[in-house]
């Protein structure tokens, strides 16, 4: 290991330490020691597969997820928000999916369909007749960019769920994804955001460009959204900090999470729950 590597070893570890104590210096130290990191951005693409092989659940451990998710002691509602436009229909289907397929079963799922779109509402509303968690919202307005945010504010207003997430049309989310939100729960009940990792599929299906996110660091949070993959949010926020800013377009999550940082007593916490997202 060279100097220059060292240093930045020790300096995240000094952030870690001042931001979220002893105990997570030991947890990150522990998952270095384990091997759970050394995947580098620099590996082929066969490194990732197998990296992936050695780090994610099968479907063994996926079904003994399932068992574990019916018993954890805190089990919060968890919901998904998304928003759709007319050029969404080819996508959503995985996204669909990819939340059925979801370990931890305690959620729901609120979609923002424009009205006037006659293909995808009846579409949607078949997926929602197969199952009863997908709550549809009817929208008289196009998703553009000026209008998105206002209508994932008005998914916002009517969740049910202890947490809420934002998934975008063409997300594909690891099965572990939620319960990963939630198992972390169990230890750290005063976190109020978890943000996670993420990779992407090519056109073969291949998972490829992963995106490994750093411990937090408000410092780096000035140049770089870390919370921009999937992010796990307590619902309880929007009413000490508020609903996305609709003039912030296109980059509302940044200043969502820049709010939520700069409010006093937020903890946040990263999750290794690699999300695919299709590209």
């Amino acid at each position: 290991m060279h100097f220059h590597q060292v240093e930045a070893l020790v300096r995240a570890g000094v952030d870690i330490f001042q931001h979220r104590g002893p105990r997570a210096v030991v947890q990150r130290v522990n998952l270095w020691l384990r091997g759970t990191r050394r995947y580098s951005a620099s590996d082929s693409p066969a490194t990732y597969r197998t990296f992936c092989r050695r780090t994610e659940p099968n479907g063994q451990d996926l079904r003994r997820q399932r068992v574990a998710a019916s018993r954890l002691a805190i089990h919060p509602r968890l919901s998904a928000v998304t928003v759709l436009d007319t050029h969404n229909l080819p996508w959503i289907t995985e996204t669909f999916q990819s939340i059925m397929d979801q370990t931890y079963g305690h959620w729901e799922w609120l979609v923002v369909v424009p009205k006037f779109d006659s293909e995808l509402c009846s579409f949607m509303q078949q997926l929602s007749s197969q199952e009863p968690r997908l709550r549809l919202i009817e929208s008289e307005v196009e998703a553009a960019q000026s209008s998105y945010t206002m209508l994932l504010n008005r998914a916002l207003q009517v969740i049910h769920g202890k947490l809420f997430v934002v998934v975008e049309a063409g997300d594909m989310l690891a099965p572990s994804a939620f319960f990963s939100i939630v198992e972390r729960l169990q230890n750290d009940t005063d976190i109020d955001v978890l943000y996670s990792d993420t990779d992407h599929l090519d056109a073969d299906g291949t998972r490829v460009m992963p995106v490994f996110r750093p411990d937090w660091s408000p410092g780096l949070m000035l140049s770089t959204n870390l919370l921009e993959c999937l992010t796990a949010y307590r619902a309880e926020l929007l009413t000490t900090i508020g609903f996305m800013a609709p003039d912030a377009a296109p980059y509302w999550a940044w200043e969502y999470a820049l709010r939520v940082m700069g409010f006093s007593g937020v903890g946040i916490l990263e999750i290794a729950a690699v999300s695919p997202i299709a590209v």
